[in-house]
């Protein structure tokens, strides 16, 4: 922990509750009261789950490491299915803009040409019928 607060001298709020986390423990306070405290503090869904595994960890024994990798793992999962969501409900709000904004240049350009010839007709005949 204290490697990486040195490689990353930032002022963001996670690094500053981290530098929190590091002090409870130099402390002396047990290490799963400063996860949980942790915990509290972020206030985030996704930090307390991380947090409830790296308790879990602790108490059971196992590796932290490997216990990291899976929860890394785990919200990379859960970030490409939130992208894969957005994504497929792109196109049900692209047909709004499409119908409003595009839709009628296309129409135009389409049938203007048309249009321009029947007005043209439609005046050639009115003034042949007033002769």
């Amino acid at each position: 922990m204290a490697r990486i607060l040195a490689a990353y001298r930032t002022d963001r709020p996670f690094f500053h509750e981290l530098r929190i986390f590091q002090g409870e423990l130099l402390l002396g306070f047990p290490r799963v009261h400063c996860f949980r405290r942790l915990a509290d503090r972020v206030g985030l869904p996704t930090v307390s789950i991380l947090i409830s595994a790296l308790v879990q960890a602790e108490q059971v024994g196992a590796g932290m490491a490997e216990t990291l990798r899976h929860q890394a793992e785990e919200i990379r999962n859960q970030r490409r299915e939130r992208v894969l969501l957005l994504s497929q409900t792109l196109p049900v709000k692209m047909v709004f803009p499409l119908v409003i904004c595009f839709l009628p240049g296309i129409f135009l350009s389409t049938l203007g040409p048309i249009i321009f010839q029947a007005i043209n007709l439609l005046k050639n005949s009115v003034i042949r019928g007033l002769n």
